[in-house]
């Protein structure tokens, strides 16, 4: 989803730069060819030839942003699928826990879950023995 919209958003940005720039190659190409002094020939073919590689390392810019994000979209898509995954995964009970609130007759209030605590035989008042 995030995809086509940052496609969509960017496609006309970006045909529009690309427009412009191949108009400029168009227009200095032109004017190389009809201009008489070979100096002005040698400006025009050099500065269409500075626009084709300053576009084209835009355009790998924006690609490799595109690629960007398009990966962080489906890592997070992947992460939020794996956190469903662990969601949806049922939990044994344990010996000895009340059972779980969706459990309860109808009518009564739920029982309160104890948390989890560590045996006191391991401990002592300084720490572990």
């Amino acid at each position: 989803m995030w995809t086509l919209k940052l496609m969509f958003a960017g496609v006309l940005q970006e045909a529009l730069t690309f427009g412009i720039a191949a108009i400029t190659i168009a227009v200095l190409l032109l004017a190389a060819w009809f201009v008489p002094s070979v100096r002005l020939k040698r400006v025009c073919l050099s500065l269409a030839a500075a626009v084709g590689i300053a576009t084209f390392a835009y355009g790998v810019g924006v690609q490799h942003e595109y690629d960007r994000r398009i990966a962080r979209e489906r890592v997070l898509e992947r992460q939020a699928d794996e956190a469903r995954q662990r969601a949806e995964r049922t939990i044994p009970p344990v010996a000895g826990d009340p059972p779980a609130p969706e459990c309860a007759p109808a009518g009564q209030p739920a029982p309160k879950r104890v948390p989890n605590r560590r045996p006191l035989d391991r401990l002592d008042r300084s720490g572990w023995k």
